[in-house]
């Protein structure tokens, strides 16, 4: 049922001819290669560009500890801004 056999891709063929007709053929199927080249060329690139961040192991911790900091700093100004709310409802 999922799979596609010879009747369906020769009705879709059928289709796209009588879509784009035989003339655009070949221009779309130029198109659609230098697309997909394209698209390889650029991840092919990205990869090169990326180089893979080594961080020592001291500087990791480091890192963890003061997002975790800013972490407790945020919660507890949430916490003192609902309570001064709540405050302020009860009076």
């Amino acid at each position: 049922m999922g799979q596609f056999s010879l009747v369906h891709w020769l009705i879709l063929l059928v289709i796209v001819l009588l879509f784009f007709g035989p003339k655009k053929l070949p221009d779309l199927g130029k198109s659609l290669g230098k697309a997909i080249r394209g698209f390889k060329d650029a991840l092919n690139t990205e990869d090169a560009e990326a180089t893979p961040i080594e961080a020592k192991p001291a500087e990791a911790t480091t890192l963890l500890a003061s997002k975790t900091e800013v972490r407790k700093n945020e919660t507890q100004a949430s916490v003192n801004s609902a309570e001064k709310q709540t405050g302020k409802q009860e009076s």
